[in-house]
């Protein structure tokens, strides 16, 4: 190629694998605050960002269409219109004289993350690729674990807290990637991931390099104390053990039986002086008793949020408006949360929506080694979420989100593999990178 410019290639595939990293553990930086709400930009969203104009360099340059199954891209237009629309509603019927910040900001954050969907259909063009995300995201799911587990290790139990070993520390600059109710959702999904592909391993030393990392995920995240987490996570790891469960002896399956039961044991014995003060106190739902101040907190919210239905039942207050109408964060209840703020059509918008992505599985016809144990880890943890959902609003926290429209999009890039009978195109036609430059 003399005389010319050699051409540039630019894997874009790395951006994806960056993702789960900076998901998991990026550190964000606070950039200003606006409406009393810090805005916090971090690792994530200058990848989401170099993922968008990755993207349309692709779609303009190499006319590579973006595929997405029509019901679940008419699904996710609708939920994000009402995301978009709601606020704006609100001011023209006269129901509100502005939009805040902080409603700006959660919209903001909804299409940022939902963006993921088709980065991924774009840029992650073949089955082979999908196998570095997931070791990115092992690698830095148990690096969020570690963390959790220090933070254990070195609390002061002079300055405990009312949500367990990792409060105090949550947020210490450096050493945390989350609140504890974030983390221990976080530390959930993870583990069902891991648990799925330990199940489905065949090579011994891959097994035992995925139990012991299950190990330590699961001890981090019952050291948050996140309840829900704990209960999603068991009813999560049930649902494995009986779908993807099925070719395992009956001594294995009892084996991991008691292994669950035991780690609960184990959880109970060891934080036993916390927990008992804390059904104690649970009991007398109190205002003045601190350790159950989470539970008094969360029933008063939903009452609070559920005596003013009339005000939001159609339209809602507007998408991110929850505590600027009702005068706190949340309700901790992620359904009446959704119903507050885009009504009643949001709420049944976002149902079907998780029913649509849950039913995604079902598509593949013959997974592939690789797809089987996601396949098995997408539909569990959709369940564990949706548990958790109940008694927190953590879905719609930036990392969780992000992790779980990651996990939604290389499940619907799966499923449209599976599907696709023709053989691939040459790579002339279908090159997974960019060419910038030309050549004489």
């Amino acid at each position: 190629m003399s005389g010319g410019v050699e051409a540039l290639r630019i894997p874009l595939r790395f951006i994806v694998y960056a993702l789960p990293i900076a998901l998991l553990v990026g550190r964000n930086v606070q950039l200003v605050e606006i409406g009393g709400r810090p805005v916090l930009v971090g690792p994530t969203e200058l990848i989401i960002l170099a993922g968008l104009l990755g993207t349309a360099l692709v779609v303009l340059m190499r006319g590579r269409n973006i595929t997405i199954p029509h019901r679940l891209t008419v699904l996710m237009t609708a939920f994000s219109l009402v995301v978009l629309a709601s606020n704006p509603l609100n001011v023209l019927l006269g129901r509100s004289d502005h939009i805040s910040p902080g409603a700006v900001l959660e919209v903001t954050r909804w299409f940022e993350y939902v963006a993921v969907v088709p980065i991924v259909a774009c840029l992650i063009t073949r089955p082979h690729q999908v196998r570095p995300i997931l070791y990115a995201g092992w690698i830095a799911m148990v690096a969020n674990a570690a963390v959790a587990l220090y933070q254990a290790a070195t609390f002061d139990f002079g300055e405990a807290r009312p949500y367990g070993l990792v409060r105090s520390a949550a947020d210490v600059a450096g050493l945390s990637v989350s609140n504890p109710n974030t983390a221990g959702t976080l530390l959930m999904i993870g583990s069902l991931y891991i648990l799925s592909y330990a199940l489905d391993s065949k090579r011994a030393l891959a097994r035992v390099a995925l139990i012991s990392s299950l190990g330590a995920c699961v001890a981090a995240m019952l050291f948050t104390l996140s309840r829900s987490s704990a209960l999603g996570f068991l009813v999560g790891a049930f649902v494995l053990l009986i779908r993807s469960g099925r070719g395992l002896g009956r001594r294995l399956k009892l084996l991991l039986f008691a292994a669950l039961l035991l780690t609960a044991l184990a959880y109970v014995v060891t934080t036993s002086a916390i927990l008992a003060a804390r059904l104690a106190n649970t009991a007398s739902l109190s205002p003045e008793s601190v350790e159950a101040l989470s539970v008094f907190e969360r029933f008063h919210n939903w009452a609070a949020t559920l005596r003013e239905w009339n005000t939001y039942l159609v339209l809602g207050v507007g998408f991110g408006g929850f505590q600027d109408h009702f005068g706190f964060l949340t309700p901790d209840n992620l359904y009446l949360e959704l119903a507050a703020s885009t009504g009643v059509l949001g709420l049944m918008l976002f149902l079907v929506l998780m029913r649509s992505l849950a039913q995604t599985p079902r598509s593949i016809r013959k997974p592939p080694d690789l797809a089987a144990p996601f396949q098995s880890a997408y539909r569990a943890s959709l369940v564990a979420l949706l548990i958790v959902s109940v008694t927190g609003s953590v879905w719609l926290a930036p990392r969780v989100s992000g992790l779980f429209w990651l996990l939604s999009a290389i499940m619907v890039k799966m499923a449209e593999w599976s599907q696709d009978t023709t053989p691939p195109s040459s790579p002339a036609v279908t090159d997974r990178e960019v060419r910038v430059g030309k050549s004489t």
